[in-house]
């Protein structure tokens, strides 16, 4: 065994401001509205128009799309029924238990103000009512369709301790703790404050503000642009000025055509991506290689940044792999220090997967290098006309898994067939019968198996992300907590699939003997 690492929107001030020095123990809602406003920052020379800055952190959001295993099937640009919050919208798919996401997002000139208890139901002279007041007002319709989040984005930030800053988590929420303060405190007054504004209940200011969230203090447009970039190049798409611009205008122009031109779905942004030309250079080779030697070593042009030596776990005559236990004590532990060595490089999320390798290997792999991660592997895939080098982040086809035999009941063992390149019905039937499963789900790609199913990159994402949206569905379906796979094709999509294997529960893998028969390989338990 050996373990190498080498180096390889609309402006209006007046209705957001808040003297957030003003400590004193009255705190009343008519006192608080007659106050001005306290400046706490420079303003900064750079200059932002309020759509551009709503269209560039829409178009940063849309990218979440791109995640096979997002949640949320498609957004809307400027939802005509989404009230307040009507900026962005995302909407889950029909079997997500995940919410619909709505943002109001507010852009200020001057950013030298910070959101606090009291500005945020500050009555606005030309509104007639408060920020606060529209966002509860939306969220009280928008949820009876459903599980809902709202969210309010802007370059004000949040008014510090003892103030509306001090109970936000990093993720936006309101902390519980929040509910827990007197009524003597600065927090026990705002949260009446809310109550008498909104009009509302203690009861139902809690439900509100469960579904209430934040994303404040994006000053000046450099750290906008840094988010933009950020996001694009997880993507592998190009940055700078020029992407800028273009995202701009697709955001525009979609707006101004409406209907369902405000309607985004994942299909939808990579066609516009390709037709944008956003996609960076694919010609250019990863900087960064994983070598995984498996089934047995094997030398490749240039120096593996990492490489694991896994020979002595494996017998190709026999077709014998590592146990469960071997999995768990030693083989994981490397793949994690192996993600651990190759993360830390400047351009260690994007690599060359290298190795011979049993399908059960190539699923732990890519469960090592995770797409929500920002993995993005390359990958060797031979074929009749050569070895082909495909990547895990190219746009899908719209190849996808048909199940062709389902029987059982609900329970906690499952067993999954996906058979990609030759029939597995009665082998993986057999192994169903011998786990004492409580369902039995096998499937094979539209089309059917065969050695021509899988003709490019594209349809092996395509395969991988379907395979996952099988596994997904049967798990909920059957209420199981743990699945049986048996995966049989390309090893290409086998390290794909690896990739998208979060929040599905515990995978039991399985790899086919010289006999015939399955034994049990790797176990990877996500979320």
């Amino acid at each position: 065994m050996r373990l190498m690492f080498t180096r390889g929107l609309a402006f209006d001030r007046a209705e957001c401001i808040w003297p957030i020095q003003d400590r004193s123990p009255g705190l009343t809602f008519r006192d608080r509205n007659r106050q001005g406003a306290v400046h706490v920052g420079e303003q900064s020379a750079s200059r932002l128009g309020g759509d551009d800055y709503q269209h560039l952190y829409s178009w940063s959001q849309i990218l979440q799309l791109l995640d096979p295993a997002s949640r949320h099937e498609f957004a809307v640009i400027e939802h005509p029924k989404a009230g307040a919050a009507d900026d962005i919208t995302f909407h889950p798919t029909s079997n997500a238990s995940a919410p619909t996401l709505y943002y109001q997002i507010k852009w200020h000139r001057d950013y030298r103000y910070q959101y606090s208890f009291g500005s945020l139901v500050r009555i606005g002279s030309r509104t007639g009512s408060s920020l606060l007041q529209r966002l509860f007002t939306s969220w009280q319709q928008l949820r009876l369709g459903g599980p809902v989040e709202v969210w309010l984005v802007s370059n004000y930030a949040a008014a510090p301790s003892p103030d509306l800053g001090s109970y936000l988590t990093d993720k936006g929420w309101l902390k519980p703790a929040l509910f827990t303060k007197g009524t003597r405190s600065l927090a026990g007054k705002g949260l009446q404050l809310w109550v008498r504004s909104l009009q509302t209940s203690d009861t139902e200011l809690a439900a509100f503000c469960k579904d209430l969230r934040f994303e404040l203090g994006y000053h000046g447009r450099r750290r906008l642009f840094e988010q933009f970039d950020d996001k694009m190049a997880h993507w592998r798409l190009i940055t700078g000025d020029k992407a800028r611009a273009q995202a701009l205008n697709e955001i525009r122009q979609r707006i101004q055509e409406g209907g369902h031109a405000k309607r985004i779905t994942r299909d939808d942004l990579v066609e516009t991506i390709a037709r944008l030309g956003l996609r960076e250079d694919v010609s250019n080779p990863p900087e960064v290689r994983l070598v995984i030697h498996g089934w047995a070593r094997q030398g490749y042009e240039g120096k593996p940044t990492a490489e694991l030596d896994w020979t002595s776990f494996f017998d190709r005559e026999h077709r014998r792999v590592a146990s469960p236990e071997m999995w768990a004590s030693t083989l994981l532990p490397q793949l994690r220090a192996a993600r651990a060595h190759l993360e830390r490089l400047p351009n260690g999320k994007y690599m060359d997967v290298r190795g011979k390798m049993p399908l059960t290997t190539a699923l732990a792999v890519g469960f090592a290098f995770p797409v929500v991660a920002g993995f993005s592997l390359r990958a060797e895939q031979p074929s009749a006309g050569g070895t082909n080098l495909w990547r895990s982040d190219a746009p899908p086809s719209k190849k996808r898994f048909v199940v062709v035999q389902e029987h059982g009941e609900l329970g906690q063992d499952i067993v999954i067939g996906l058979a990609v390149t030759g029939n597995g019905l009665q082998d993986m039937e057999r192994l169903s019968s011998s786990l004492r499963a409580n369902a039995f789900i096998y499937a094979e790609p539209d089309g059917g198996p065969g050695p021509t199913s899988v003709q490019s990159e594209s349809d092996a994402v395509a395969l991988a992300q379907g395979a996952k949206d099988v596994i997904r569905d049967a798990r909920q379906k059957y209420a199981a907590s743990r699945v049986h796979l048996v995966f049989f094709g390309p090893v290409s999509i086998a390290l794909f699939l690896g990739q998208l294997l979060n929040a599905v529960g515990t995978i039991v893998t399985y790899e086919r003997t010289a006999e015939g028969e399955y034994q049990q390989s790797v176990t990877l338990t996500s979320a």
